[in-house]
């Protein structure tokens, strides 16, 4: 029969997870949508390559359909806790990104002249480093 936990540890370790809890909320969430999704593959590799470049705090499996309007991304994202938008929209001559604050915060347009995608980086690689938990951790960090 295993040892029982002891008080202080019951209590650190629920005091550790109200610290975490407290530290999510904290940090800014964001969502990667298409409005109207492209059949083109690029279109939708860029929007998928951006959500796992946003990870951990993106939705990377948030669906999007024809019908849906970013009215409907907006009402999501107050009981999510999202906190900002990266919008890409294809027009026949060019790529489009609007990154955008909520609830009340300023857009910014953006025209994308020239991109990459992950599968082609990792194709120009000599030894291809990439693993599950690559993106796992936030990419930079930022102290104030």
């Amino acid at each position: 029969m295993g040892r029982t936990k002891t008080k202080n540890q019951k209590k650190a370790r629920v005091n550790a997870a109200h610290v975490a809890q407290e530290d999510y909320g904290t940090v800014p969430h964001s969502f990667v949508v298409s409005p109207r999704p492209d059949r083109q593959r690029t279109s939708r590799s860029l929007c998928r390559d951006m959500r796992r470049l946003m990870e951990p705090f993106t939705a990377e499996s948030l669906e999007v359909r024809k019908k849906n309007v970013l009215k409907d991304f907006v009402a999501l994202a107050g009981p999510l806790g999202v906190t900002h938008f990266l919008i890409f929209t294809k027009t026949p001559s060019s790529v489009n990104m609007r990154l955008a604050r909520l609830p009340k915060g300023p857009m910014l347009h953006f025209r994308v002249v020239k991109y990459s995608l992950i599968k082609d980086v990792v194709s120009s690689l000599k030894k291809h480093r990439m693993h599950q938990h690559q993106f796992s951790q936030p990419s930079v960090a930022c102290a104030q």
